[in-house]
C-alpha cells in the first residue's frame, strides 16, 4: 500500500501502521487505494454505495466467481 510522505490520506496511507501519531489521520482514501489496487486486480470504487447496493454488488461478484483472496 502506498504511504504518503506528507501523511495526507489523499496521497496514500497517511500515518504509521504500527502506532498512533497525534495530528496524523491514519487512513487511506479510496482514490489512492484504488490506484494501487489496480496494479494487482481489476477493482472499482464502491465507497459511495448505499448498504443495500453494496450487498448486491458483492453478491453479483460472488455469483460470477470474481472475489478471490490472493495471499501476498
Amino acid at each position: 500500500m502506498p504511504r504518503a510522505a506528507d501523511y495526507n490520506p489523499y496521497h496514500g496511507f497517511g500515518g504509521e501502521p504500527d502506532q498512533d501519531v497525534a495530528g496524523h489521520f491514519e487512513a487511506i482514501f479510496p482514490e489512492p487505494l484504488i490506484a494501487w489496487a489496480q496494479e494487482y486486480a481489476p477493482v472499482r470504487n464502491l465507497s459511495g454505495l448505499a448498504a443495500d447496493q453494496l450487498a448486491v454488488s458483492v453478491q453479483q461478484k460472488k455469483a460470477r466467481g470474481g472475489i478471490r483472496h490472493r495471499g501476498l
